[in-house]
């Protein structure tokens, strides 16, 4: 700023006052008409030279208006209609002319474009947009007419979008995000392997979309059982349609899924054949007769433990039969 502002203000004076400067003997049209000429050059360099961006491959470039914009309306921190402080809008890497750009803004190129690998998963917050409904956790997911285009800003801010966590995340790809609404936070997605379902149990009144789950936000959501207490006292969680708070009484089939975990808790059950052995705990009794000198048959009984192994279910079951515990 101070740099355009020397620059115009001494091409001025040589535009403006250099020939009278000059010795009367040194004057004549050429060399006035010269000093002039230098004088609007400067005062064209000095335009120029702060009315273009170059942004490198990778980054972004990120606008702080400084003149010449206004204040924000109470409450909100992005300006999408050019207000003074931080802007919806982005300049994308390459370069960008535009007039007078670094005298009223303050341009960031320094914030790099997002990248998900695979495997992981994004979660988003954003710090500006309308503020979420009483009751509301998460910000509702974005609009399927829009997509990811709600990622943009300006799109964002003028559709809607609600502040706080959001329900949409980014999948693994790279994305040009504005920094001044976003805040990324990387997690693992989750996978269901072959051989298990995964239940999920929601902490959110949603429209859902996971791929091989997907349902509209549920107008009602009265539980399928009612958590009635069971003969031990265990209370069982209530079964709701998938979109409701709750265990949905649908559940994912295998695969990776990428959702928000502070939404929604993935819990894997096994639907592979189970063989369970119970086996182990008791004592293996051996009789073996013999016949002493006296001709009567003499019982002697050998006992050997039978221990129950770490990879057993349980000890044996054991069923009595003529009088004999007869272990199964």
């Amino acid at each position: 700023m101070l740099a355009f502002l020397l620059g115009v203000v001494l091409g001025a004076i040589v535009v403006l006052l250099g020939p009278s400067l000059l010795p009367q003997q040194f004057r004549n049209a050429f060399l006035d008409n010269a000093l002039r000429i230098i004088g609007v050059f400067a005062i064209l360099f000095a335009i120029a030279s702060t009315s273009f961006v170059r942004v490198p491959d990778g980054y972004l470039g990120q606008l702080f208006r400084v003149y010449g914009g206004g204040s924000l309306t109470e409450g909100r921190i992005v300006a999408v209609h050019g207000e003074n402080g931080p802007q919806a809008k982005i300049l994308t890497p390459g370069f960008h002319p535009w007039f007078l750009v670094n005298v009223l803004y303050d341009v960031d190129t320094s914030k790099p474009e997002v990248s998900i690998p695979k495997g992981k998963v994004g979660t988003l917050t954003a710090k500006d947009g309308m503020s979420l409904r009483p009751g509301q956790a998460f910000a509702d997911p974005f609009p399927a007419s829009f997509g990811y285009k709600m990622l943009d800003a300006e799109v964002f801010l003028l559709n809607g979008g609600q502040r706080g966590p959001q329900l949409s995340v980014l999948t693994p790809g790279k994305y040009r995000l504005n920094r001044y609404l976003w805040d990324i936070t990387e997690v693992d997605a989750r996978e269901v392997k072959a051989g298990f379902v995964g239940v999920i149990k929601s902490n959110v009144h949603a429209d859902i979309d996971l791929g091989t789950l997907k349902a509209d936000k549920p107008g009602k959501c009265d539980p399928l059982s009612f958590g009635r207490p069971d003969e031990k006292g265990r209370l069982d969680a209530p079964v709701v349609p998938v979109g409701c708070v709750g265990v949905w009484d649908k559940s994912l089939q295998p695969g990776q899924y990428y959702f928000n975990p502070e939404a929604f808790a993935l819990t894997e059950i096994d639907t592979r054949a189970q063989v369970w052995t119970y086996a182990g705990g008791y004592r293996r009794a051996n009789i073996s007769l013999t016949v002493d000198a006296k001709g009567d048959i003499v019982q002697n009984r050998t006992e050997v433990e039978v221990a129950k192994d770490k990879d057993n279910a349980d000890v044996a079951v054991f069923v009595k039969m003529e009088g004999w515990d007869v272990p199964l």
